[in-house]
């Protein structure tokens, strides 16, 4: 966004059009971070949308064998405030789907999938330690 474009302190002057090719020569990040705040997200892409979520300890960062400490890249909260929160999880290898809100994780069952038209590639598999880090609400 332009206000996150002001935010990290760049001109229009250094704007450069590159191709998409080398364009996705870029890693994207997947673990960022604001300056401001040890808050670290992981971020969830699937059918082209990019969601968030919050790594809330050190162990639930360790549980991921794929994530490093070196990896986590610093990025403006403008633009943490911009990637909407993953709200529906399972475990790796799992099949109960549970709604997060806040600190607290609620079943759902299929029919109140459907009933609140939920999306299946909107689901993301996380570990258990992650899962556990969630107090258990009542089902939905």
């Amino acid at each position: 966004s332009p206000a996150s474009f002001k935010d990290y302190g760049y001109s229009a002057q250094e704007i450069k059009i590159i191709s998409h090719a080398r364009l996705m020569e870029y890693p994207r990040a997947r673990l960022i971070k604001s300056p401001e705040k040890s808050d670290i997200y992981y971020l969830y892409e699937r059918q082209g949308k990019i969601m968030k979520i919050k790594i809330p300890s050190p162990a639930v960062f360790n549980s991921y064998s794929d994530n490093s400490w070196d990896d986590v890249v610093k990025v403006s909260q403008i633009d943490i405030n911009n990637y909407p929160s993953v709200k529906l999880v399972k475990v790796i290898g799992g099949v109960q789907i549970y709604y997060l809100e806040g600190n607290t994780k609620r079943y759902v069952s299929e029919a109140s999938f459907i009933n609140n038209k939920f999306n299946r590639d909107d689901v993301m598999e996380i570990s258990q330690k992650h899962f556990d880090s969630y107090q258990t609400g009542s089902p939905m």
